[in-house]
């Protein structure tokens, strides 16, 4: 089984400098949104699809030096072909949750970013409204193979997923804000498909899902 452990620490060890203490702090709007909506989190299926998931729990020490207010981590396997797809959901105040980007996270972890960080819409069906992602792929010479992480993330705060050049200062004004990882890690030039695409597009709608507070 593929190690993800050490990568999804990564985002975490780096945080962002620079920041508004104000908007850091969230100090005028104190509240326990990011702890409802995570524990809502937990209603995310094990089972999506072809794909079986199971449960683990990040580092307690990273997950409080990064303010996080509550996560879920699921590994989901696909049935026939065994690829593997991390999802992490994280929750807290904006501040936090915002300022942590794998475009710093990775470089700081051995990887290299192999282009410029590019939108992918994940459209569940015809009729249904785009859901924008930052998509990069990450790689790291690790003699004797080449690693290779296609990482895709956004943000919802209670709203719907969403991108956003400046994340700091675009969730600002929420209460609180989950962001999502999506992670696929490979053998570079192995020629296998990115399975992320077809699987965000039932993987989001279950997530929707299980953000909506229920009645």
């Amino acid at each position: 089984m593929l190690r993800y452990t050490p990568f999804v620490v990564a985002f975490f060890i780096v945080t962002g400098a620079g920041l508004l203490h104000g908007l850091w702090s969230d100090r005028w709007q104190a509240s326990d949104a990011p702890e409802a909506a995570a524990e809502r989190l937990r209603a995310l299926p094990l089972v999506i699809g072809d794909w079986e998931g199971s449960a683990s729990e990040l580092d307690a020490v990273h997950a409080q030096r990064a303010e996080i207010r509550g996560s879920v981590q699921r590994l989901y396997v696909h049935r026939a072909t065994k690829q593997e797809i991390m999802v992490v959901l994280l929750c807290g105040r904006p501040g936090p949750i915002a300022a942590h980007s794998p475009e710093v996270c990775y470089p700081g972890s051995g990887f290299k970013q192999e282009a410029a960080r590019k939108q992918h819409q994940v459209v569940p069906s015809a009729d249904a409204v785009p859901m924008p992602l930052w998509q990069a792929t990450f790689v790291k010479e690790s003699f004797p193979v080449r690693e290779q992480l296609r990482v895709y993330w956004g943000w919802n705060p209670g709203t719907t997923w969403q991108i956003a050049e400046e994340p700091r200062l675009a969730f600002a004004r929420f209460p609180m804000l989950c962001k999502i990882y999506v992670i696929h890690r490979s053998l570079a030039g192995d020629g296998a498909a990115d399975p992320c695409p077809e699987f965000l597009k039932q993987l989001l709608p279950a997530v929707n899902t299980a953000l909506v507070p229920s009645t």
